[in-house]
């Protein structure tokens, strides 16, 4: 089943998330041949006795639907039912169920054996999520109706059976999961903590910038702004301005060129390692952009908290939008530094007012910073000025009056 991982598939049946069959490209080529054959096969069949037939035999089948009414093919028994003198089965081929008459199971031939061919469908497919059955299989369907898809596989259980996921590839070779749309869109429910983990290969560090001390003077820009707390000193994320800063639009450039082209998929950190705190990764946006970040929080659904380090800011992202953060994108120290600012409000209408006020007026604009104190733990606290002369502690006074 290994050879599965990451084929292009199509799905040829559905039951349900949990139960649903899929073909390859490549088997998806041979089947009109075989069907073809198969017919050929009906000129002349031999009823199967129905003394003979046991629960997984594979016979040759004459359809009764309205799809493929009189058509023949390769099924597996799942089931009798004696008192109707039928049989319940599953085609091998496509993974389609029907129940068949004893009368329309026919021998066959060694030359059609899944020994001689093995099946052209993988029949035992599920995704890891669960949720109300016609709500999820009716988008499920909706979805992947003659859609070309990368197969994941993420567990084959004892029986052979595969916990699968499937990706949907458009045409700038972005990836999109799936099993992750039905729980966004159909409600369907992560299944949860299903997986062991599996040995991760990602965990390095970021150079860190040099740490500034008592005294040091810089220009800065404001990157972002924390939620502010009550009781507490304001925490900002700054840029330095410095060389280094300058370099970000070209490391971002190259962080694009290098994810959004080839095959998505040898990116992925999906299937590499159970995500866990302090992983470095390369995170997407909608628009093209790509970023450094770290993995801050995890929980037990594929969606992951991370921090932005050149930028300072955190998201709830999808773990499909994660990539894997190649050396060369390493080597630029953390831009984000955290800084704080000793004032604080005391109450939560002020700090929901100021933390408006100053996401509107200082996010993003290059101010002086003023470094008044470094702790031994490493908290900075600074003073801030515009670069027109006005202090950034005044301007909060006046707000908070």
């Amino acid at each position: 089943m290994a050879d599965l991982d990451k084929a292009i598939v199509y799905v040829s049946h559905i039951s349900s998330v949990q139960n649903f069959s899929v073909i390859t490209e490549d088997n998806l080529a041979k089947l009109p041949r075989l069907t073809k054959k198969l017919g050929n096969l009906g000129n002349d069949p031999k009823v199967v006795k129905s003394e003979n037939l046991k629960i997984g035999d594979v016979v040759l089948a004459k359809s009764k639907s309205k799809e493929f009414g009189g058509q023949f093919f390769r099924t597996k028994v799942l089931s009798l039912h004696t008192s109707v003198k039928s049989a319940s089965v599953s085609y091998i081929d496509t993974g389609k169920m029907e129940m068949i008459p004893y009368s329309s199971l026919f021998q066959l031939e060694v030359m059609f054996s899944v020994e001689a061919m093995p099946a052209l469908a993988v029949t035992n497919c599920q995704l890891d999520c669960f949720g109300p059955n016609e709500i999820s299989k009716d988008v499920f369907l909706a979805i992947t109706t003659s859609r070309k898809l990368v197969l994941q596989v993420l567990k084959t259980h004892e029986d052979g059976s595969l916990v699968v996921d499937l990706l949907i590839v458009d045409k700038d070779k972005a990836a999109v999961s799936v099993r992750d749309i039905l729980v966004f869109t159909a409600k369907a429910e992560f299944d949860v903590n299903r997986f062991g983990a599996i040995p991760n290969i990602n965990h390095h560090n970021f150079t860190q910038l040099p740490l500034l001390t008592k005294g040091d003077t810089r220009e800065a820009f404001v990157s972002h702004i924390p939620t502010i707390e009550v009781d507490s000193d304001i925490m900002f994320y700054v840029q330095i301005v410095s060389r280094l800063s300058l370099k970000l639009p070209k490391l971002s450039k190259n962080m694009a060129k290098k994810y959004s082209t080839g095959d998505p998929l040898i990116h992925d950190l999906v299937g590499s390692g159970s995500f866990s705190q302090g992983m470095v990764c390369a995170v997407g946006d909608d628009e093209g952009g790509w970023y450094r970040a770290i993995i801050t929080n995890t929980n037990a659904s594929r969606m992951v908290t991370v921090r932005y380090v050149d930028f300072g800011n955190e998201e709830v992202v999808n773990s499909h939008k994660l990539k894997r953060l190649h050396g060369k994108f390493r080597r630029m120290p953390c831009l984000a530094v955290p800084v704080f600012l000793p004032i604080q409000v005391t109450t939560e209408s002020d700090a929901m007012m100021l933390q408006q006020e100053l996401e509107a007026n200082i996010r993003f604009t290059e101010m002086k910073l003023n470094v008044l104190d470094v702790s031994r733990e490493g908290k900075m606290s600074v003073s801030l000025e515009f670069l027109f002369g006005s202090n950034l502690e005044n301007f909060i006074a006046e707000l908070l009056k």
